[in-house]
């Protein structure tokens, strides 16, 4: 774990207070940054604004794809309360190892495993519902034992998986789940590719949500800071290990603070914000790396108490850069970037 040992106590005071007059300045002021910019400066040689697109993560996010719904009993009895369809056919959902996604979030945990049929389903009426379902609907045999996946934390009201499942089942190439007396199906994905985000995300590890605005930031996780940092801007301390070395190699400089994952801009490339904090001389950079070897850089915040330069990343991981030179000023774009799926950084508009 990379601690900050040495600091200049003079400096820092100084660099803290000229910082802390910009943001509180700031503060309040955190609407989308994209239609306040017509009334900044716009440096000389800036690219212009884009247009931003809600854009939603890869389509292989959705690794399971609604078919249809059964009603456990039968579908002329007068009780028969009726299947939430439009519920479940907007459920984005992706299991990866024991990791749950939810709308391309990771959101919980689940066991498992491989279990005889009869004991999954206790009772003879589910077995015999079951069997037959799956012989009529999906034209497979319900066989002697099933894999299974189930919601380490069902019951509980902090688990977003609660809300459509605690146990699902597979089958062939089907996913079964139940819920309020439904029987809810989904087939696997054409497109299986796994994100590298994916493979970097494991239980508790989550992206920054977009946009990302460095003074909402600031004010949340730096001065005066709140309790909504830990969630809202999600970041992790190095190890000693070989990311770390890559990281310090290809910035150039030693000991970074932290780090936090963005969506990724494709299967291949994990895109992050690396931090350095607590000295004379704070900065932000952007890298995207494919196969854990560095693609592009780019320094995206930084205070040395004579500029301030910061960012807004808006949805579709294009890149706002700003600077100022006092309190005061407006912020002035200095330039648009998008992350492209290779993992360069491409200028926008020239």
């Amino acid at each position: 774990m990379i601690q900050r040992t040495r600091i200049n106590l003079k400096k820092s005071i100084l660099t803290v207070f000229f910082i802390t007059q910009l943001f509180i300045n700031c503060k309040g002021n955190t609407t989308h940054e994209i239609s306040e910019n017509s009334n900044d400066t716009v440096a000389e040689n800036a690219q212009p604004e884009v247009e931003i697109n809600d854009v939603r993560e890869p389509a292989s996010a959705k690794q399971w794809v609604y078919v249809k719904s059964v009603p456990i009993a039968a579908t002329d009895a007068k009780n028969t309360p009726p299947c939430d369809a439009k519920k479940y056919v907007e459920l984005s959902i992706r299991i990866q190892n024991d990791s749950v996604f939810l709308f391309d979030a990771y959101t919980d945990k689940v066991s498992t495993g491989k279990v005889k049929s009869k004991d999954f389903f206790k009772e003879k009426y589910l077995f015999d519902f079951y069997k037959n379902m799956l012989k009529k609907e999906l034209q497979v045999n319900l066989g002697e034992t099933i894999d299974y996946a189930r919601n380490t934390r069902a019951y509980s009201k902090d688990s977003k998986l609660d809300a459509y499942f605690r146990d699902a089942f597979f089958i062939a190439q089907f996913m079964v789940i139940e819920s309020n007396g439904c029987v809810y199906i989904y087939k696997k994905s054409a497109d299986q590719k796994v994100g590298a985000s994916d493979k970097a995300a494991k239980a508790g590890i989550k992206t920054v949500e977009l946009p990302f605005d460095f003074r909402e930031y600031y004010s949340s996780c730096i001065y005066p800071s709140d309790k909504n940092c830990g969630s809202r801007y999600p970041s992790f301390e190095f190890k000693n290990d070989n990311f770390l070395k890559t990281v310090e190699a290809a910035i150039g400089i030693p000991e970074p603070s932290l780090y936090m994952y963005l969506p990724s801009p494709s299967n291949e490339i994990t895109a992050y914000v690396v931090a350095y904090q607590g000295n004379d001389n704070d900065s932000y950079h952007l890298i995207t790396m494919k196969n854990d070897k560095l693609v592009s850089k780019l320094e995206i915040g930084a205070m040395d108490g004579a500029t301030l330069k910061d960012f807004l990343i808006a949805k579709g991981n294009v890149v706002n850069l700003y600077t100022r030179k006092n309190a005061n000023d407006k912020r002035k774009l200095n330039g648009v970037y998008k992350i492209s799926s290779t993992g360069k950084f491409e200028a926008q508009n020239k």
